[in-house]
């Protein structure tokens, strides 16, 4: 990767009066933290929720070793990601950190491609069920 930036961005909510609630808790604004891996005129991207701590640990350390990584390969990546937060801790912010700058780079490989996300991602099933719930209660 030739680049690779992070941003924060403060989205408020667009639930009635401008709150969200999900049966314990109410809230009026959501962050986004966004990871851009840029070169040969592709991009990927890869998001996480947080508050904007997570950006600043995606900033540092991890795009310094997105920075010159091989964009065909995400899982080398994701492999040296561990050890450069090993001191700042993996779980927490440093999961979300880390999953929003490997999700950048599995979508910068697809799009180097020419395919969708899904298409260099390893599969061992061909289709799997889903159940997908959401738990906002206004």
């Amino acid at each position: 990767m030739e680049e690779a930036r992070v941003h924060a961005f403060r989205i408020p909510t667009d639930g009635p009066g401008g709150v969200e609630q999900d049966g314990t808790l109410e809230w009026s604004a959501a962050t986004v933290v966004l990871v851009r891996l840029r070169a040969a005129g592709h991009e990927g991207i890869g998001f996480t929720y947080g508050d904007v701590s997570v950006a600043a640990f995606a900033a540092s350390p991890l795009v310094p070793v997105a920075r010159g990584a091989d964009a065909l390969a995400p899982p080398a990546l994701w492999s040296r990601m561990p050890e450069a937060i090993c001191d700042a801790g993996r779980p927490g912010a440093g999961a979300m950190a880390l999953s929003a700058v490997d999700v950048a780079a599995w979508d910068f490989e697809a799009r180097l491609l020419g395919l969708p996300l899904t298409g260099p991602l390893p599969a061992f099933h061909e289709r799997v069920p889903v159940h997908g719930s959401g738990g906002f209660t206004n």
